[in-house]
């Protein structure tokens, strides 16, 4: 055994030289902290406290960011809508996300503010140098989290397995995407704060220090500031250790051996979240106050399964490695570890309440966001697995090895095709995820197959049937319908912001004798837009509906335009082209079903479509 644990260190070297090099390839510096949403929500205290002043209405923070970014809301528009601060009926704006991630910004803000003071960057809090500092602050969190779960481990452990379960956990679970790829998210943040948390704690049971007690409180405040729904990491202090009720009886004395540790623990507690409570009562005047306004939870109807299983961001779909930690519980049980009692407490409640929020789905990101930081404690099971499994026949050892190998291969292609646009995880299907992986570029029935969640059937293999329905949109009386003539003389159908939905197909099946269960209608349009840019929850679609209760099918138009580029987003404009979807027909169909199908325009900007088709096809 190499003597000092050293190839523990050199995991942690590796994968700061991982980290590295992808945030460097992947150089995202706009995203986010300038563009708006979770990081601006998180950063524009800063600026607007210490360099504009204005964190009360932010006019000033709000013009300066738009001057590098205009693509989000703006006070020109309206000034209550700025959905990260809210105009309050008190006239003051009260920030959507809490104060916690600035306070851990705050040093590194400073240092960016300094070296734009005496450099040619402006020192505006948004300005080219402040990205960059805020973007690599993560490097600096993440890794003093992994230097921390090193030492929890090494616990227990040979110093071969944590420098593996280091590894893994650093580059094979979606960690790594918010780590290089999407950094201003709270979540690597919260990974590190909970790898203090574990070692603070393991640390005081041990050595019952008072310096320990007051890491733990300021760990678990600083998590529940950021996150007020992880109050719950509360049991990862309160339940270590505790296997039997001979130890819960002991703890209770311990308690009280203790008291004056547990005393300055809850006063750093308070201490670190009394900011938030200062800040809320001076901007909306109370003292607790709910700032994602009419966002919330669901706790009678949770999206469990979709949550862990599905591929709509679901977690263990986007984190199978996690697959391998659920498992190391066992291991934890059998040995009846001082982790053990905390995870089965925790883990159920964060996945209840994480799958209750009414976006369970968590965009912006690859997989399960509010899983990451729990990597830091099932990273104990899963080094238990670990170890469990290379002590055992070299089947078995061969066997995971090659599945763990795919793991962090597949982790780090799938951040790829984020960024090539050849995935979109937060709405993709099962479908999908079977035809993109491992490609590097999307073939048309591909990007169909994303919006329908459908698997197109084989063309090949089809018989056609007849069309039953078409519209080519030529005639010139109906002018409530914005028909316009193009240079040749044909008509085409225009939609705009008051004309949402084109004239389609409405007809019941019985109208259609020959359709059956299991045949494929063939929908098709010629498109085209002059206006630039893909926003996928604004582009227009092919909606085809059947009985809307049994099927409603779409297929995005816009990023289907020219796209030669194989991939999600590079939809062309000023280019007419053919647009069509595959839709099948359910078995549990209805002579009095009715079948729709229309084009809907999903977005401000006008499109223009001609020759709506509808052809029935069947399997033979």
């Amino acid at each position: 055994m190499f003597k000092h644990n050293i190839l523990s260190k050199v995991s942690l070297f590796l994968l700061a030289l991982i980290f590295i090099i992808f945030m460097h390839r992947y150089a995202r510096w706009d995203n986010n902290i300038i563009g708006g949403g979770d990081g601006w929500g998180y950063y524009m205290y800063l600026p607007a406290l210490f360099i504009h002043g204005d964190l009360d209405e932010m006019k000033e923070s709000i013009r300066i960011r738009k001057s590098y970014h205009s693509g989000y809301q703006s006070l020109d528009k309206d000034p209550k809508i700025i959905e990260e601060a809210p105009m309050h009926e008190g006239g003051r704006r009260v920030m959507k996300y809490t104060i916690g991630l600035s306070l851990l910004y705050m040093p590194f803000f400073l240092l960016a503010h300094f070296l734009a003071s005496i450099s040619t960057y402006p020192a505006d809090g948004y300005s080219q140098i402040y990205i960059y500092v805020m973007h690599w602050s993560v490097m600096f969190f993440v890794l003093m989290g992994f230097a921390l779960l090193r030492k929890v481990l090494l616990h227990w452990l040979t110093d071969k397995i944590v420098a593996l379960t280091l590894l893994l956990t650093g580059i094979g679970t979606n960690l790594y995407f918010f780590i290089v790829y999407n950094s201003t998210m709270a979540h690597a943040y919260l990974f590190f704060l909970y790898c203090l948390l574990i070692y603070a704690t393991q640390k005081f049971y041990l050595s019952k220090q008072s310096k320990h007690a007051i890491l733990i409180g300021f760990a678990a405040g600083f998590i529940t500031l950021i996150r007020p729904t992880e109050i719950i990491c509360l049991a990862i202090p309160l339940f270590w250790a505790i296997n039997s009720m001979g130890d819960l009886k002991g703890r209770f004395r311990f308690i009280r051996e203790q008291s004056k540790s547990y005393l300055l623990s809850v006063l750093t507690y308070i201490l670190v979240g009394l900011p938030q409570l200062i800040y809320w009562k001076w901007a909306s005047g109370d003292w607790l106050y709910y700032s994602y306004r009419d966002e919330g939870f669901d706790f009678a109807s949770p999206h469990l399964m979709e949550g862990l299983f599905g591929f709509k961001n679901g977690w263990l779909a986007y984190t199978p490695l996690m697959y391998f930690a659920l498992i190391g519980i066992y291991f934890l049980f059998r040995k009846r570890h001082e982790a053990l009692l905390p995870i089965l407490i925790f883990l159920p409640i964060q996945i209840y309440i994480t799958y209750s929020w009414w976006c369970w789905n968590y965009i912006n990101g690859m997989g399960s966001r509010p899983m990451v930081e729990t990597y830091a404690l099932l990273s104990i099971p899963l080094a238990f697995f670990l170890q469990k499994v290379f002590s055992s026949h070299k089947l078995i050892k061969g066997i995971v090895s090659i599945m763990l190998v795919f793991f962090v291969g597949q982790n780090m292609f799938q951040t790829e095709q984020i960024k090539q646009g050849l995935l979109w995880a937060e709405t993709s299907n099962w479908a999908f995820y079977k035809r993109s992986l491992g490609k590097t570029k999307l073939n048309y029935l591909d990007l169909v197959t994303f919006d329908t969640q459908q698997t197109p059937p084989d063309e090949s293999r089809l018989k056609y049937l007849g069309t039953i329905y078409e519209n080519d949109f030529e005639d010139s009386l109906d002018l409530f319908h914005q028909k316009i003539i193009l240079g040749n003389d044909s008509r085409v159908f225009r939609l705009n912001n008051e004309k949402k939905y084109s004239p389609g197909m409405k007809l019941k099946v019985e109208t259609v004798p020959m359709l059956q269960p299991g045949d494929w209608l063939k929908v098709s349009v010629d498109a085209m837009r002059e206006y630039e840019g893909n926003f996928m929850y604004r582009m227009s679609a092919i909606v085809v509906s059947i009985n809307p209760k049994k099927e409603w099918v779409l297929a995005r138009i816009d990023n289907k335009l020219g796209n030669r580029l194989g991939n999600l987003w590079s939809g062309k404009n000023n280019i007419w082209d053919n647009v069509y979807l595959w839709v099948q027909i359910p078995p549990n169909i209805q002579a009095s079903d009715e079948l729709q199908c229309y084009i809907w325009n999903n977005q401000a900007e006008e499109i223009f479509i001609d020759n709506l088709k509808v052809e029935l096809h069947r399997e033979e």
